[in-house]
């Protein structure tokens, strides 16, 4: 896998780069390698735009809509190489490009359930990415818990094997040279550790916002309070 995937946004090759962002070494078509936000180039942190539906019908007083192929593409492609990476590390290079799954015995191993996106069956099913639809329809996905979308769904799903990969690393050196596991430690600290280190800056940050909120909503309910007390108190004088 590699992170030089289709490019949605502009590659911060500026070294300014912000404060928050997790950068990494891409290496162009020509051999020439460049550091790049993991952000601006990764898909799994793609913010969907209107431009992404396409239009392409009007049937029955609705528009129907499908997303950007490449766009689709993109994420499907950076999935396959999270998968191919972790087939690699169980089964070898040989086996990547015809092994569509792996042994539960191989994840026993290492004492780890299995990824979503490696579930059995996962790649021969035809991803409702693709679909044809109203935007809400392509974006909805009814989920146990309540609605999330499809594209954020795929996109959670991948930072969460990327996670996946890097605890599996060390579970696999826990159990010694007689592990089956052999992670590619390049790999992983060059195109898989990136994604994680800005998943954990995007959560912290989005964990201090919702607290800004809360402290925020706390202020407010304690100024309606301070104005109750104000109001019984001029009930009680009258």
């Amino acid at each position: 896998m590699s992170l030089d995937a289709p490019v949605f946004t502009t590659p911060a090759y500026d070294p300014a780069f912000p404060t928050n962002a997790i950068t990494t070494t891409v290496v162009d078509e020509n051999g020439v390698s460049e550091l790049a936000a993991v952000e601006a180039i990764c898909p799994f942190f793609y913010e969907l735009k209107e431009r992404n539906f396409i239009l392409v019908a009007h049937q029955h007083g609705q528009n129907i809509y499908t997303l950007n192929n490449k766009l689709v593409s993109a994420i499907e492609w950076s999935s396959e190489g999270l998968i191919n990476t972790t087939v690699e590390a169980a089964a070898g290079s040989a086996s990547v490009g015809h092994m569509l799954d792996l042994p539960d015995a191989l994840f026993a191993e290492i004492g780890m359930a299995r990824p979503t996106l490696m579930a059995q069956g996962a790649r021969n099913i035809f991803s409702p990415l693709r679909n044809f639809g109203t935007r809400n329809s392509l974006l909805t996905l009814i989920r146990a818990e309540g609605a999330s979308t499809l594209f954020r769904e795929q996109q959670r799903q991948g930072l969460a094997m990327a996670k996946w990969m890097i605890k599996a690393r060390k579970k696999s050196i826990e159990q010694g040279p007689l592990c089956h596991w052999r992670w590619n430690q390049r790999t992983l600290e060059l195109e898989i550790e990136p994604i994680v280190a800005q998943a954990a800056v995007n959560e912290r940050e989005a964990t201090a916002r919702l607290v800004e909120v809360e402290d925020g909503d706390d202020d407010e309910a304690c100024e309606g309070d301070d104005d109750d007390e104000e109001n019984d108190d001029d009930e009680e004088w009258e």
